[in-house]
């Protein structure tokens, strides 16, 4: 299965899984907007910035991904009634993971193939949009610092669902 995201001007990108649209990630307004017509608002809050809020378009409060620790790499938060994990660490390069207990949901991360910077996914290829936008989303600055492109990514999986 080939996932893609596609710059599509304004400061909009759009998921493309098999080449169909399953959401748009706009970094204007910080939205996610699903093809049913859902949105999601993203708000970075605290004095570092450290917890993301989602709300909906009427601005109720979805959830709240918070640090363990101030100082931590792990995030707790809760999605449609469950509780995940999201985490960030080096594998070699930059990674961010969203886990279920001991099980991997996705994972968004950099590789450098053939002295290129490239997008990797693991875990669920065809899950929830929402986590491919969120970790789309904290992965992108350090995808841009590094490969210096804002052009259409393709990303390389590198694992199936299963």
């Amino acid at each position: 299965m080939e996932k893609k995201w596609k710059t599509n001007g304004n400061k909009s990108i759009d998921l493309l899984v098999q080449g169909r649209p399953r959401a748009t990630l706009n970094l204007s307004s910080d939205t996610i907007t699903l093809p049913d017509g859902t949105v999601y608002r993203l708000k970075r809050k605290g004095i570092f910035r450290s917890r993301l809020i989602v709300t909906d378009a009427a601005n109720k409060e979805l959830t709240r991904i918070k640090p363990v620790r101030w100082y931590g790499t792990s995030y707790n938060f809760s999605w449609k009634g469950q509780g995940y994990v999201l985490s960030v660490g080096n594998n070699p390069l930059a990674e961010w993971r969203i886990s279920s207990g001991k099980k991997l949901i996705l994972s968004y991360g950099l590789d450098a193939s053939a002295g290129k910077i490239q997008l990797k996914t693991g875990g669920t290829i065809d899950g929830d949009p929402f986590f491919d936008c969120l970790l789309y989303y904290l992965i992108r600055p350090a995808y841009h610092e590094q490969s210096g492109t804002d052009e259409t990514t393709l990303l390389l999986l590198l694992t199936a669902a299963g």
